[in-house]
């Protein structure tokens, strides 16, 4: 008898726990479709750039509702930032987001003018990161991966 209530007590665990994992696949799949169809960017840059040159990208908020948008384009490597960004009328660290940077009521992309600081050899990587104005969180897409010698080369769209 006492087996047959470990048995039972065993498979009632068992259903508990293939619902849970059921609903975890449910939610990862519904998770997965809004992603896709949620928010993403595009992002135009020069083939090649070289070091203490300045450059500008343009990067297109795709899906994003209409709101005001901060932006943080930043390139680095396995140890440190490697540029800056043009932001309120100076050269800033790309640690900085550009505040009120697209407002995509009126357009949905914007372009932003980046130097590289740094020399370095070896790979490199640039992240973008997004919030709305005022809010804390962000999206962020990347890395994106770059490769450098004596200038800096950044990968095509």
């Amino acid at each position: 008898m006492e087996n047959a209530n470990a048995v039972k007590k065993l498979l009632e665990f068992g259903s508990k726990l293939l619902m849970i994992n059921l609903f975890s696949l449910l939610f990862l799949i519904v998770s997965i479709n809004n992603v896709s169809a949620s928010e993403n960017i595009s992002l135009s840059h020069p083939y090649s750039i070289n070091y203490g040159e300045n450059f500008s990208v343009e990067l297109r908020l795709i899906n994003f509702s209409e709101d005001v948008y901060d932006i943080k384009i930043d390139i680095w490597n396995e140890s440190s930032r490697l540029s800056r960004i043009y932001n309120d009328g100076e050269w800033k660290s790309t640690i900085y987001y550009v505040n009120n940077a697209i407002n995509t009521s009126s357009t949905n992309s914007s372009f932003f003018s980046l130097n590289i600081t740094k020399e370095y050899n070896g790979e490199a990587y640039i992240n973008v990161s997004i919030r709305k104005s005022g809010s804390s969180t962000s999206y962020k897409f990347g890395p994106y991966y770059a490769v450098s010698y004596t200038h800096l080369t950044l990968p095509t769209n």
